[in-house]
């Protein structure tokens, strides 16, 4: 039997403000500066003078509430035409797609895991450990995405579905994830392996713990990666299947001084 989920299972860590014949808009003021919590759903894929009505809808609302930037979903497995595309270009908007995968646990492809992680789920005397490899690396893409990050990390450890996972060897942290816990599935987020620990099954070793926790319940696997990820590869032979796709564009607004 083929999976009902689909991209609108996914955690939003946001409220429906706006539900029009166009688009739902989400929003989380709390993480404002979050894209992936603030955004607008469209309902169609639409031509470039309807988009265009609909970008001045979302921008109004984002300075409104003095948020800095625009966000974008397609409907799922839905494309976009050539003239927004080059609209996208011309008012630099950033483009990519992500992919829904789903994996029956009953279906893993136990691959060698590494028999010297010990996992554990984060509490108070261990979250600074989470923070801190998170921020490794997070300061990569520069102290500001570190720093909002850090707060999206605090906030979601503070909501009953979600739990952090730790991965140590030897007491140092080598690994983490995020779950995020429903009646019917799991959803993994955020899989990180500290790059001095690469390529030792320290990820795979992490979502073979999550399946464990899955089969408990006869809950499915669920993830999003980037359509370009290389870890997709990694995925598949675990048993994840591919079932839909999704377009976002994003863009940040200029700060007014």
């Amino acid at each position: 039997m083929e999976s009902q989920l689909s991209f609108s299972d996914i955690e939003k860590y946001s409220t429906i403000v706006e539900d029009n014949e166009f688009f739902t808009q989400y929003t989380n003021q709390t993480l404002a500066k979050h894209y992936d919590a603030n955004f607008v759903l469209l309902k169609f894929p639409p031509v470039l003078a309807e988009f265009k009505v609909i970008e001045k809808m979302h921008l109004e609302y984002q300075l409104a509430i003095g948020q800095t930037h625009l966000h974008f979903y397609w409907p799922e497995n839905a494309g976009l035409y050539m003239e927004i595309l080059d609209y996208f270009s011309a008012e630099n908007y950033e483009v990519g797609m992500q992919v829904l995968q789903v994996m029956k646990p009953q279906h893993f492809k136990p691959s060698a895991l590494n028999e010297n992680v010990h996992l554990e789920f984060v509490t108070k005397d261990t979250l600074e450990q989470f923070l801190e490899i998170n921020y490794n690396e997070d300061i990569k893409l520069g102290d500001e995405h570190a720093a909002q990050q850090e707060s999206v990390y605090r906030y979601q450890f503070h909501l009953p579905q979600i739990k952090f996972l730790l991965a140590t060897i030897d007491k140092q942290p080598v690994g983490s994830l995020i779950l995020i816990s429903t009646d019917n599935y799991l959803e993994i987020d955020g899989v990180l392996t500290a790059n001095s620990f690469r390529g030792q099954k320290i990820a795979t070793t992490m979502i073979a713990f999550v399946v464990e926790e899955a089969l408990k319940n006869k809950q499915e696997v669920i993830l999003v990666a980037d359509a370009e990820d290389t870890p997709q590869e990694m995925y598949r032979k675990m048993g994840f299947d591919t079932i839909s796709s999704q377009i976002h564009a994003q863009k940040r607004l200029p700060v007014k001084k």
